[in-house]
């Protein structure tokens, strides 16, 4: 029912629905995500920031709560809000690679290599850098028309995981937008 509400556009009355399900399946992490999301839509900040803080305490792994907030909001188109969130995340989760990943990622789907670049250099500092790094910072390079820089990047990926057919392309990719810029 909650699923058919959001998508007729009924979002408090989904919100309802999730909430009920969430007193029959408590602490059932999709659940306390979906509510977080559909509070976020609502522009419900607390009430999303609450969910997803207990659905991050069932799913640790995942990022912090102002990344997964930042990303919400991007998905809106709210920019401002999403740096409002990045921020927060930077503040508080400067060592975190999870939140340093997701910034990164955030950045470069806001279109800004730059600040994206600044955040795997912090990385870099801490020596907190995994190969989830290198391949944004690949992208970032790329995305700059660091070509060559990317190249290598993504070739270092290759190299580690041959197998990844991600990394593969990625660096097949780098290699054919450097030979199209030699012919031009």
């Amino acid at each position: 029912y909650a699923n058919v509400a959001l998508v007729q556009g009924r979002t408090k009355e989904a919100l309802d629905y999730l909430r009920d399900l969430d007193r029959r399946l408590p602490d059932d992490p999709s659940v306390l995500k979906r509510l977080g999301e559909t509070a976020f839509q609502l522009k419900d900040y607390d009430s999303a920031r609450k969910y997803l803080e207990d659905y991050s305490e069932l799913v640790p792994e995942i990022a912090p709560v102002e990344v997964q907030m930042a990303s919400m909001a991007i998905q809106a188109k709210q920019y401002k809000e999403a740096r409002v969130f990045l921020d927060q995340a930077a503040a508080r989760y400067r060592d975190d690679l999870r939140a340093l990943a997701g910034m990164t990622q955030l950045f470069l789907e806001m279109d800004d290599p730059d600040r994206a670049l600044k955040i795997i250099a912090e990385a870099k500092r801490a020596e907190t850098s995994s190969a989830t790094m290198v391949l944004l910072e690949g992208q970032a390079r790329f995305m700059k028309g660091e070509i060559e820089a990317a190249q290598h990047l993504f070739e270092s990926l290759t190299r580690l995981a041959p197998n990844n057919l991600g990394y593969s392309n990625l660096y097949a990719l780098a290699l054919a937008a450097d030979r199209s810029e030699e012919h031009t």
